[in-house]
């Protein structure tokens, strides 16, 4: 999801553009965050789509990884 940041412009880069000439791109990327979570979390969800939540640790590892 944030790599789309980088296609908000075919000639610019996130560097050189603001992500927040774009607040449609925003709002969908907050959505898609927002329902990743509500399925995370709620159990009914969690037990549909047959996931388990993250822990403490494993979401810092997600971090550690991703950066």
């Amino acid at each position: 999801m944030f790599n789309s940041l980088n296609a908000l412009s075919e000639d610019g880069s996130l560097v050189t553009m603001p992500p927040w000439v774009n607040p449609w791109l925003l709002l969908a990327m907050a959505v898609s965050f927002g329902l990743h979570f509500v399925i995370l979390y709620v159990p009914f969800l969690a037990q549909v789509f047959g996931i388990v939540p993250l822990s403490l640790n494993e979401w810092l590892l997600v971090l550690a990884v991703s950066l």
